[in-house]
């Protein structure tokens, strides 16, 4: 069955969902209300290379502390792509990951070291990357003007293992922002994300998001991704829906 074919109806479907890709979100910096979180990514993209990827990817995260603690994560993707010579689904790479977190008056801040690991298929159109990741990284979200506005941040530093062609692709650098309003139960917000290549390539994108928060434990994210400039790295529009439950 051509993929192509209902991945719109899909990414129709999520853009619909009630009120981001690795990227930036919205209160990145922060620790939910409760110690776990389940965090369920629904997302969309198509290159200027005619590849389309859906990919739904579940999160479980762990924080504790109040001023400060510890965050850990567990991310399982499951990838559909579909491209000019061929179509392939399954897993993708699963990461895990941990650092410390604080918090101190309106400045949040999550660091973390994740291991990336080959578990998505490489063969003819590749799932995964075939290689072990090593990324550190940190995320900060500042609140002000009574809390209602917000400046998110987030710098990640990846250092690429082999592939099993014992090629080892250039260390990455991923950066960006979002900042934010809150109006009532919604929450808005836009920014950039960059992702720089050891040997100069590069893709920046453009991001707009909204956040709507039914209750403490429950919450909506939208987002809609537009690449504005890059080199050598191919431009790619989409789209991602969050569903996020604290427990």
């Amino acid at each position: 069955m051509h993929l192509k074919k209902f991945m719109w109806p899909l990414a129709l479907v999520a853009s619909l969902l009630p009120n981001k890709v690795s990227g930036q979100t919205i209160f990145q910096g922060l620790r939910g209300p409760t110690n776990f979180q389940l965090d369920e990514r629904l997302s969309f993209s198509n290159n200027e290379q005619g590849t389309n990827a859906l990919t739904n990817n579940l999160i479980l995260k762990y924080w504790d502390g109040s001023k400060f603690g510890k965050f850990g994560f567990v991310s399982i993707p499951y990838r559909f792509i579909d491209s000019p010579n061929g179509s392939n689904n399954g897993i993708g790479d699963i990461s895990i990951g941990i650092g410390p977190r604080s918090s101190i008056k309106n400045l949040n801040l999550i660091s973390y070291f994740s291991l990336t690991f080959p578990t998505g298929e490489t063969n003819d159109i590749a799932i995964g990357n075939g290689r072990v990741d090593r990324k550190v990284g940190i995320a900060a979200t500042y609140l002000f003007h009574n809390r209602n506005a917000e400046l998110t941040t987030l710098l990640e530093y990846n250092d690429t293992g082999r592939n099993l062609d014992r090629i080892n692709p250039p260390n990455e650098v991923s950066m960006g922002f979002v900042a934010g309003y809150k109006m009532g139960r919604i929450r808005t917000a836009t920014g950039l994300v960059d992702l720089v290549k050891g040997n100069g390539d590069f893709l920046l994108n453009l991001r707009n998001g909204v956040r709507y928060t039914l209750s403490p434990r429950l919450h909506f994210e939208l987002y809609g991704d537009l690449s504005i400039k890059s080199k050598t790295v191919p431009r790619n529009k989409g789209v991602s829906a969050f569903v996020r439950y604290n427990y």
